[in-house]
């Protein structure tokens, strides 16, 4: 006896691909639901009132016994043609690669003040900002003059 080829239902198979397509997009949909509300920078999160930054005179930093690390704000590749010695990089668009610059320049003890180019410069406060957001740190300060007012103390 030979066994004879079964029939496939062409609407049954139809139905089994639409149920595999539909468990497969809530296995998709629920993880990414989750992350997305569940991540710190989600809409979902309370951020429409963004932490205060202190805004501090160069001549008050130096002055500080305690460590700083200063972080420039400006784009890499102003920051590449000259800094405040020590500096580290750090800018809103690239936030994610230089994040660890930071991190690993901060100690708990050590101040952290962030510049970009002057007194008209608000990328400063903007990434001062987030970094107490995203960081949860509180001696965080926004240098008031920026690189100009670093500049005119060389001159």
């Amino acid at each position: 006896m030979s066994s004879s080829p079964k029939s496939v239902d062409p609407a049954r198979g139809g139905r089994r691909l639409a149920r595999e397509a539909a468990f497969l997009f809530w296995c998709t949909l629920v993880p990414a639901a989750l992350a997305g509300w569940l991540h710190p920078r989600s809409a979902f999160h309370a951020q429409a009132t963004p932490r205060d930054v202190t805004k501090i005179e160069l001549a008050a930093v130096q002055g500080w016994s305690q460590p700083v690390l200063w972080v420039d704000a400006r784009p890499a590749p102003v920051f590449a043609a000259a800094h405040i010695p020590g500096a580290v990089n750090l800018t809103e668009r690239a936030w994610e690669m230089q994040l660890g610059n930071v991190v690993g320049g901060w100690t708990p003890q050590t101040r952290i003040v962030v510049y970009c180019d002057g007194a008209g410069c608000q990328t400063s406060t903007a990434v001062a900002q987030r970094l107490k957001h995203d960081l949860q740190l509180e001696r965080i300060y926004v240098l008031t003059g920026g690189w100009t007012a670093w500049q005119a103390t060389k001159r």
